[in-house]
């Protein structure tokens, strides 16, 4: 009586910590039929063994199975899609994604941020975002089973250990076709991912993925993944600087989300994306004059300008508001914006 009036209190106070505590289950049948009761909201049917076997064999950890179930045709068609009367297209499906994979209710903000990237990119970099995001990474881990009360699965190689199960391993090794350790863009498209995902895992943005990136793992291992929500700010070309309304302190990891194109005069083809020009031009009295025209910049407070371009991440150099803007000298000409969504990770 008191052992469970303790354990009571403990699971109020302290969750995530006694789910941990938790004992796993080697029984890969009863985690497949959860994910179908939670995710898929049905009974299992026999095309579910696939699943089974799949986590049976080590091929795939229980997080990789819940990647695989909300990217199937079903799931997208049962529960991604825009819906009349939405203040922003997407933002019910991304509810409903919150809610299969997260296990709660989206907050405000990371709802219609989400429903933007969906409109910008598609849903299917959602979903990635949203499984590997630090909240997943923090309540479920590779092996921990949403919508279950705190079950997670047991390997019986005791590979349940890892955060990163073989799965995920697994994986790269199948699309590293030349086996050179890393993955290219060619090879990423063979394999039918999406494009808008490769980006986001470049870390470094130099069109090739490591083990880490792959893994969500910036260079450094700063941080393992990202979080889910964060500030959306539109960054118009003809503004100095755009207050994004956040505060940072000196060291925190700013994690940059970028989308969308500018042009920087009259004529049609001179197009920049968050890393610069198309063209490679710069501008001389541009505030970066080093860096390529229109990349997308960032100061905090009144200090020096730093590059942002489609770095996934920047170091803060001091405390203070941070500001981001576009690399070029006139803007009076310049036309079109760039949807920003900042995250911070101390």
């Amino acid at each position: 009586m008191y052992r469970a009036a303790i354990l009571a209190l403990a699971m109020l106070v302290f969750p995530s910590v006694v789910a941990a505590q938790q004992p796993c289950t080697t029984d890969a049948r009863h985690v497949v039929n959860e994910l179908y009761r939670h995710m898929l909201e049905r009974e299992a049917d026999p095309g579910s063994a696939h699943w089974v076997q799949q986590l049976e064999n080590g091929r795939m950890t229980v997080r990789d199975v819940v990647l695989a179930v909300a990217t199937s045709p079903e799931y997208t068609q049962r529960f991604v899609y825009t819906e009349t009367g939405e203040s922003t297209p997407y933002e019910r499906s991304v509810a409903r994604l919150y809610r299969h994979i997260l296990g709660r209710q989206p907050d405000p903000e990371g709802q219609r941020a989400f429903a933007r990237l969906a409109q910008q990119s598609g849903p299917q970099v959602v979903i990635e975002r949203i499984v590997s995001s630090m909240e997943y990474n923090r309540q479920f881990g590779a092996w921990g089973v949403p919508g279950s009360g705190g079950l997670r699965y047991c390997p019986t190689d005791g590979s349940a250990s890892s955060q990163i199960g073989s799965g995920v391993g697994s994986r790269f090794r199948d699309m590293d076709r030349n086996a050179d350790g890393l993955i290219s863009r060619a090879e990423w498209r063979s394999a039918s991912r999406s494009m808008p995902a490769f980006n986001q895992l470049d870390a470094n943005n130099d069109s090739r993925l490591t083990r880490n990136e792959f893994r969500g793992r910036p260079i450094g291992d700063e941080f393992e993944t990202e979080p889910t929500t964060g500030q959306s700010v539109l960054v118009d070309s003809r503004e100095r600087w755009t207050d994004t309304g956040t505060r940072v302190r000196a060291g925190d990891l700013i994690l940059f989300d970028v989308a969308g194109t500018i042009r920087m005069s009259g004529d049609s083809g001179d197009v920049a994306t968050a890393r610069g020009a198309r063209s490679g031009r710069h501008a001389a009295d541009s505030p970066l004059s080093n860096q390529l025209a229109g990349a997308l910049i960032g100061r905090i407070d009144g200090g020096a300008p730093f590059l942002i371009a489609n770095r996934r991440s920047v170091r803060a150099p001091s405390t203070g508001r941070l500001y981001v803007g576009v690399n070029d000298d006139y803007l009076e000409d310049n036309s079109g914006e760039f949807e920003v969504m900042i995250y911070i990770s101390t």
